[in-house]
């Protein structure tokens, strides 16, 4: 389904036709440089490729300029800031792109940021307001990481919460030591921004080269395999003092927030057009099943989720870019990017169900397009498990495993012949009324390959915005 130009861009309030002509683009290169058929094959592969493994795309990734549009011209990057990055990932999630791209985008959006690189920062101590990077060793050490980040010469990833990391003062810097959750791309990174909790109370953030001595990476065998997690655990690694970023928790809670949330746009944007354009030639009864009222109203309710999400996510990042070079206390950016948050991975869950719902029985099916949809995007276990669920914050209930519903091994057990239900009676007056009886439980079932349900993390993310402004 077109939305507004025909391949269903968007055209809502918070970009320009500039970044519409951007997203066409890169949509375009994409469908050339990463077709549907090599996706497939990772996801046929089912199991992880070698750490340190680069796409075959990636070269050609960085020679559009893509690589770094977000970063600063100074570095070899665009100079475009978060809108534009997230006009280009939710394209590269339209077209499913496998490997870590959104990880490495992000890392380089943080570090930019949080040392003020190309203009003002959110830094904490004595640079905070100068706009300047922090002096001395770590300058350099950023300076090489953005060129090389712009480049494509490395790729990164970070984990958003500490897990169990703690950092230990020690000569020259600060040991590591516990295990972070599970790191988006972490496999695949040479490089990895980890948070750590300090005897003080407060969160480190360092930057630890993959190979670091004491330092394993261990690749996750995830849902979706064209992005995996990886487990990284730090046995006594010393990190030296210049590789500590002064950098802020809130700061990278909210960006993830928002470049996740685009890309959960892309997905819910691929859903759509594979259900509209599915009930465009799909005929029943003589006549294409688009032309039936229900189907209307199921896609045209997917249009809004996803205009609504879309709306959220590029305010959100216009946001971000707003306060850049401003001493504001984030508290917009930390709204925006929360209602971001808390809609559009929604969105993408709910526009991936409806589009398999459309399609019918072979929306099911392993080899359909869609099926990789629904497990790809930050409402699937394999990104959502980066954000981990706190205390009092249950994930939804999770769906029984099993045949469909109208398969004759999925039926409750027939009662006895000779064991009649007895007519039910009232109760007396001011008597309890007797308890409902227990449903029969279902025979066990062979699980379908599926994707497993979602773990919540919008609602994660909305939750710990709400606690920092309490």
């Amino acid at each position: 389904m077109g939305i507004g130009t025909g391949i269903g861009i968007g055209t809502g309030i918070g970009i320009t036709e500039e970044h519409r002509a951007l997203a066409r683009s890169v949509r375009g290169w994409l469908a050339r440089a990463a077709p549907p058929g090599e996706v497939r094959k990772l996801l046929d592969a089912g199991s992880p490729g070698p750490c340190g493994a680069r796409p075959a795309y990636w070269e050609a990734l960085a020679g559009q300029g893509l690589t770094g549009i977000q970063l600063p011209e100074e570095y070899g990057g665009g100079g475009g800031g978060l809108l534009d990055l997230a006009v280009v990932l939710e394209q590269a999630a339209y077209g499913s792109l496998p490997g870590p791209y959104l990880a490495t985008a992000l890392t380089g959006a943080v570090v930019r940021r949080a040392t003020g690189a190309g203009g003002g920062g959110l830094l904490r101590g004595p640079a905070a307001g100068t706009g300047d990077l922090v002096r001395g060793p770590l300058r350099d050490l950023v300076r090489d990481l953005l060129r090389g980040l712009a480049a494509g010469e490395r790729t990164a990833a970070l984990a958003l919460t500490p897990g169990t990391l703690t950092a230990t003062p020690a000569e020259g810097g600060h040991r590591l030591d516990g295990t972070a959750p599970p790191v988006l791309s972490g496999e695949a990174a040479d490089l990895l921004l980890l948070p750590a909790a300090h005897a003080s109370g407060e969160v480190l953030w360092f930057l630890v080269d993959a190979g670091a001595e004491g330092l394993t990476v261990r690749p996750h065998r995830s849902v979706d395999p064209t992005r995996p997690t990886a487990e990284v655990r730090a046995d006594a690694v010393l990190v030296p003092a210049h590789r500590t970023l002064p950098l802020d928790s809130a700061l990278v809670r909210d960006l993830a927030a928002v470049l996740l949330a685009a890309d959960a746009c892309g997905t819910a944007a691929r859903s759509l057009d594979t259900a509209a354009e599915h009930a465009r030639v799909r005929e029943q009864f003589g006549r294409p099943i688009g032309a039936f009222q229900a189907v209307k109203h199921l896609c045209a309710d997917m249009l809004v989720r996803l205009e609504q999400a879309r709306a959220l996510t590029w305010d959100a990042a216009r946001a971000a870019d707003e306060e850049t070079g401003t001493s504001g206390d984030g508290e917009a950016r930390g709204l925006t990017a929360a209602l971001a948050a808390a809609t559009a991975p929604e969105a993408a869950y709910s526009c991936a169900k409806d589009a398999i719902q459309i399609l019918g029985g072979i929306g099911f099916t392993w080899e359909h397009d869609a099926h990789p949809s629904s497990c790809a995007g930050p409402s699937s276990p394999a990104s959502s498990s980066v954000l981990p669920t706190p205390t009092g914050c249950a994930p939804p209930a999770s769906p029984r495993p099993g045949p469909a519903a109208n398969s004759p091994s999925n039926s409750p057990p027939r009662p006895p012949a000779t064991a009649p239900t007895p007519a039910p009676t009232s109760p007396p007056p001011g008597a309890c009324r007797p308890a409902r009886p227990a449903a029969p439980s279902l025979p066990p079932a062979t699980p379908p390959r599926t994707c497993p349900p979602r773990t919540g993390w919008a609602q994660v993310l909305y939750n710990s915005w709400r606690s920092s402004r309490s």
